[in-house]
């Protein structure tokens, strides 16, 4: 399972860097790093999936849950 991970996240990586425009693999690479549990790069993540795509409520709704975790506490004021 964690190769798949990685070689999903490294895709996404790839994505964001030929063309970081698009919401997509923002919020995917976020869903991976919630997996991983490094919430705060799902949260950055998270944020510039919103930041692109303002209607995108499963993303709004999936940041502000990490944020509002018990363990997304650190970056809650972000």
């Amino acid at each position: 399972r964690q190769n798949k991970l990685s070689l999903a996240e490294s895709c996404f990586r790839k994505a964001i860097f030929i063309n970081s425009t698009i919401a997509s693999p923002h919020f995917h690479l976020a869903v991976i790093k919630i997996k991983q549990g490094n919430l705060d790069e799902a949260i950055r993540h998270l944020d510039e999936a919103v930041r692109l795509a303002p209607d995108w409520l499963t993303a709004k709704q999936l940041r502000d849950e990490v944020k509002n975790s018990p363990h997304g506490n650190s970056t809650k004021n972000r």
